[in-house]
């Protein structure tokens, strides 16, 4: 071994200097140096300046991506304060910026700032010294301010956040203008990774750059979060014309979005919402039918005796669903917390007392047997079918990391707990047919629940006694030989009737499914299991889920969806695809699983016995009108609304004989695992902002 790399004494020992140990080991301060720890420097930045809306000086914040992939963050709000700081002898907008734990967001009450969801004097200087450059104009005092840092090397040293100038006035504004403008272009080799390149044989490095979508997501939550606050993002990467602004403006669904072309061209999206209950109307567009109105409350109250929190504003929104999907989504100081924390706990805990409230000391309307049946209710029956909102304000929260995925604060439990079971209670009371509706709803939920456990223990029993149990709606085919066999998924009865006469019954098994099967991405293994479909598609693989997974046991190895061609039918792909990604991802791995690709239309000549073609898609459609522009009146148009409308030989000819069928093969790239986890969780999320985003921009890059 090396003599120097076996010493080990004091010279060895390096101390890093100001932000160099943020520049060093970003990760420790952001949570990553990807994509997501990009999008991160981002969220601290436009917090700072929603800090100044909650506040109360702040109503407008624009934010631009530039094409060198440099970013701004602009806000109206009072601008930092640019005077000389007595004990450090800077300007403390220098301060703020070049100094770890420096700002306006200590002291509790006595502070700059009472709730804040900075990260208290250390966002902005992050970012500084993550960043090439950084830029910050200031509008404060009819004067305009402005300071640029960069980064610089010294000594064989990278030295970040080094000022270029000293905080100056440029010129003059309107003594009523005030606010703070940020603009970052952040280092590139602090945001990359080294990715194999199998072809060449080496490592190629990437470089990680902002994603307009999740830019947009962020700032359309905010402006649910934050009422009447103006949120723009401009998007100079993106040019778009008049044609593409009508295409954008009429898939925009959400209603308090309002997207235009910029003064050079490029795509300018404007929010502004109303209440909290927006925020409930954008989550739930993928809910079933509702059972109850949406619910909003706030309040304003101080926390418990002893505590050093202030008063805490409480905001909640809530609606009852059909359907076993549920979605509480959790917010502190305009932060989500996809981990919950303390603030979701006590939503849970009062949500449960006032339902079993109302049931055990009001019950009005109830039968005696569900008064006796809601013993032993727990509080995911009570949630199930529920969409929630809640957003709390809180004096320096405390949080599990410095990602901010987790409230630890004790007293937010206790507010947000008094809040909502003294609203609700008295909801209730004074609602008594509203509160009989959830005590149904979650009666259900708790019968279903029962149920499916017993038929599990039932389907268990089945098969230790037999060794293999089949759904009875299995068609299975004639070989016992795997490598042969193929699996046809099909939607619904009438297709799988159809079906059933078109395979050919030596190798070609049929199960029909049961309109679409639940989206399983965020469900847990037992809720999962719960689920009838679910149970038929794994009992008749054969190779078991989880820790008995066995792919050596498996009984077809070509597992294949045989949906409708239409919308509905991809969606059950989806599904589909969702559940085998999550509970057989190794089938996938194994080149098990495909996709049929019958028909959307079919061209027939009007006279004549001339063969029908069949075309796929629009796309397809489009381009036999292009190639018989000439002819079309000689052609006869049908569109295949479903697959229970072909008959099976239609059906044969076009989707399962061997011969002539087309299947898509559904891949898995173990190297783009962060990015197929990534499109999962956008697509069958519970984020249907993100969602929107993501098939508008893939259907306008299609076009």
């Amino acid at each position: 071994m090396d003599q120097n790399r076996q010493e080990y004494n004091a010279k060895n020992i390096q101390k890093l200097e100001g932000l160099e140990a943020v520049f060093m080991k970003p990760g420790m301060y952001i949570g990553s140096t990807d994509e997501r720890g990009k999008q991160h420097c981002f969220i601290e930045i436009v917090d700072n300046s929603v800090d100044e809306h909650n506040g109360g000086f702040c109503n407008k914040i624009d934010v631009e991506l530039y094409p060198d992939d440099s970013i701004s963050i602009l806000d109206n709000g009072r601008g930092i304060p640019v005077d000389i700081h007595p004990e450090h002898n800077v300007s403390a907008a220098t301060l703020v910026v070049t100094e770890l734990h420096a700002g306006g967001k200590f002291g509790g009450e006595n502070s700059s700032y009472h709730r804040t969801g900075g990260l208290h004097g250390v966002g902005a200087s992050v970012v500084n010294a993550l960043s090439d450059w950084f830029e910050m104009t200031i509008y404060r005092n009819g004067n305009i301010y402005f300071q640029r840092f960069e980064l610089k090397h010294e000594n064989g040293r990278v030295v970040p956040a080094q000022p270029v100038t000293d905080l100056a006035i440029i010129g003059q504004c309107d003594p009523n203008q005030h606010g703070t403008k940020i603009h970052f272009k952040l280092n590139k080799e602090r945001f990359s990774s080294k990715i194999l390149n199998e072809e060449k044989g080496e490592y190629e490095t990437e470089y990680y750059e902002f994603n307009p979508t999740e830019i947009k997501a962020k700032l359309e939550l905010l402006s649910f979060l934050n009422p009447n606050l103006e949120l723009s993002f401009t998007n100079h990467k993106l040019k778009i014309t008049d044609k593409e602004l009508t295409t954008l403006q009429q898939n925009n669904t959400n209603k308090y979005a309002t997207i235009s072309i910029a003064e050079d061209g490029s795509e300018k999206t404007t929010w502004k919402a109303e209440s909290l209950i927006n925020y409930l109307e954008n989550l739930s567009v993928d809910m079933e039918e509702p059972v109850t109105q949406p619910i909003e409350h706030e309040l304003e109250i101080p926390t418990m005796k002893g505590s050093n929190k202030g008063n805490v504003l409480v905001r909640f929104a809530m609606q009852w669903f059909m359907g076993e999907d549920s979605k509480i989504r959790g917010f502190v100081n305009n932060i989500y917390t996809p981990q919950d924390g303390t603030h979701i706990d006590g939503f849970r805990r009062a949500l449960s007392s006032s339902v079993k409230y109302f049931v055990n000391d009001v019950g009005t309307g109830l039968s005696d047997k569900d008064k006796k049946d809601f013993s032993g209710i727990g509080i995911d029956d009570i949630a199930e079918g529920l969409v929630a909102a809640v957003s709390i304000k809180i004096a320096e929260p405390q949080f599990s990391a410095q990602t901010k995925d987790k409230l630890v604060t004790k007293e937010a439990l206790y507010s947000v707990n008094k809040v909502v079971s003294d609203y609700l209670s008295k909801f209730f009371e004074e609602n008594p047919k509203i509160a009989k509706d959830v005590v149904i709803r979650t009666l259900r939920a708790k019968r279903a629940r029962e149920a499916a456990a017993k038929a599990r223990k039932a389907s268990l029993v089945e098969k230790n006694a037999t060794g293999f149990s089949t759904p009875a709606k299995l068609a299975d085919c004639q070989s016992n030989d795997p490598t042969i066999c193929e699996l046809y998924l099909v939607e619904g009865d009438s297709a799988g009737g159809s079906a059933k006469m078109a395979r050919d019954k030596k190798f070609q098994a049929i199960l029909p499914l049961k309109g679409k099967i639940s989206n399983i991405h965020d469900m847990d293994m037992a809720k999962i299991l719960a689920h009838d479909e679910v149970n038929a598609i794994i009992s008749t693989l054969g190779c078991g889920v989880g820790k008995h997974f066995d792919i050596s046991k498996l009984r077809y190895h070509k597992i294949i969806y045989m949906t409708d061609a239409d919308v509905d039918g991809q969606h059950i792909r989806a599904l589909l695809s969702t559940l085998f990604y999550k509970l057989l991802p190794d089938l996938i791995k194994n080149n098990h699983v495909y996709m049929a690709l019958p028909p959307l239309y079919r061209m027939k000549k009007k006279r004549g016995n001339a063969d029908a073609v069949y075309l796929k898609d629009d796309a397809a459609l489009r381009q036999f009108e292009q190639e018989h522009q000439n002819e079309m009146d000689l052609w006869e148009l049908s569109r295949f609304k479903g697959l229970g409308e072909m008959n099976p030989e239609q059906l044969q000819e076009t989707t399962m004989d061997i011969k002539t069928r087309e299947l898509g093969l559904l891949e898995y790239d173990e190297s783009n695992e962060e990015y197929i986890k990534e499109v999962f969780e956008i697509l069958m999320g519970d984020e249907p902002n993100k969602r929107k985003t993501f098939i508008n921009t893939y259907q306008r890059d299609k076009e």
